[in-house]
């Protein structure tokens, strides 16, 4: 993809000529190093930075180097292509040079207020250029990481600015008037590329090494973040599953109240069933089962089939409801009354404690 960069670079060497105008012999571009970009400078909104690596045989091509001479020198960067009749304050000149791992070109600052704003301090060079980015990870022969490649690198224009990208290299250097037997230096001061970094949705200007420091601090809480909330989501599963073993439990544990009640209710279903049909089979059935093969055996498979259990239970009742008036009729045609379950189990036991009675001789047993 084709990006519009700035760069830091120097002014060294300055000098001041009698109509006023400055020249200056700069280090404009370093080949070989890795430059940081925000992540939106670069298209890659997503990636808080950039690390693009600048190949010597890409700052050095000749095709790039060419485009130097004649560029115009501005003001600050212009929003767009530098425009001469708009922007220019000056011009860079013929003699385009490498300079170790830097390309130094000679230009003339001949804008009044250009002059004046060095004079005053402004004294950083940012080269405007395009370039194609590859987005491309690996090392550098020197043996830094990068994410992307820079290449087919373009010169637009040199803007004079207070900060600008790069390193200590290329900063303002010395400056002298060529009236001046004994040449002053100009005071440096090292100016500081700063970045923009967003910390919980407020943006701030802080140094690289800063803007570091503080990506690394949301990186790691960030992580402290997750982690914590993993560990969390485990107790919480850990607790989840404690509460449904309790919950487990509870619901097999009866109190001894609802155990007879449990086994009343159980032993006078069974009554019922054998009183509506004696040969039913109730060993290892559920209620529910016991009920509809009494209904079964007595008016048929149709009187179940497909029926729910609310109907079979209902049919069930009125068997017992049958089966009990059918005994209270028997017992008054037999001129006698009629005998329940409990009645039977009576006399059982009267009769045990009269044959009781007798073997040991007592009196008066019933």
């Amino acid at each position: 993809m084709k990006v519009h960069f700035t760069d830091r670079a120097e002014l060294a060497d300055v000098q001041e000529l009698p109509n006023g105008r400055l020249v200056v012999n700069a280090r404009v571009a370093r080949g070989g190093n890795i430059q940081e970009y925000l992540g939106s400078e670069v298209g890659k909104p997503g990636m808080s930075r950039v690390r693009v690596y600048r190949p010597e045989d890409e700052v050095f091509n000749v095709d790039s180097v060419k485009t130097f001479p004649h560029k115009i020198v501005t003001l600050d960067h212009p929003a767009g292509p530098a425009d001469f009749e708009r922007d220019a304050v000056g011009w860079i000149g013929d003699e385009v040079m490498r300079d170790g791992e830097f390309i130094r070109v000679p230009m003339t600052v001949a804008a009044k207020r250009a002059v004046d704003a060095v004079k005053g301090g402004k004294r950083e060079l940012s080269v405007g250029y395009t370039s194609d980015i590859e987005f491309t990870s690996g090392t550098s022969p020197t043996g830094g990481q990068y994410d992307a490649i820079m290449k087919n690198i373009t010169v637009d224009h040199v803007a004079i600015v207070s900060r600008a990208r790069g390193g200590p290299e290329l900063r303002l250097g010395d400056w002298r008037s060529l009236d001046d037997n004994n040449p002053a230096p100009m005071e440096i001061t090292a100016m500081t590329e700063l970045r923009k970094v967003v910390v919980d949705g407020l943006t701030i200007d802080a140094t690289p090494q800063s803007a570091e420091v503080i990506t690394k601090l949301q990186n790691e809480i960030e992580r402290l973040k997750t982690g914590h909330a993993q560990e969390i989501a485990a107790k919480d599963a850990e607790i989840a599953k404690k509460d449904g073993e309790i919950d487990g439990l509870r619901g097999k544990v009866l109190d001894d109240a609802a155990i007879d009640r449990r086994v009343t209710e159980r032993s006078d279903l069974i009554a019922k069933a054998r009183r509506i049909y004696a040969d039913v089979k109730t060993d290892g059935l559920a209620d529910e089962d016991i009920r509809k093969a009494v209904v079964a055996a007595k008016l048929g498979d149709s009187a179940v089939d497909g029926k729910s259990a609310a109907y079979i239970e209902a049919r069930f009742d009125i068997l017992a409801d049958e089966a009990n008036e059918t005994d209270r009729t028997r017992g008054n045609i037999a001129g006698r009354p009629v005998h329940t379950v409990g009645d039977d189990q009576k006399a059982a036991n009267d009769a045990h404690a009269a044959y009781v009675a007798r073997l040991t001789g007592k009196k008066g047993a019933a």
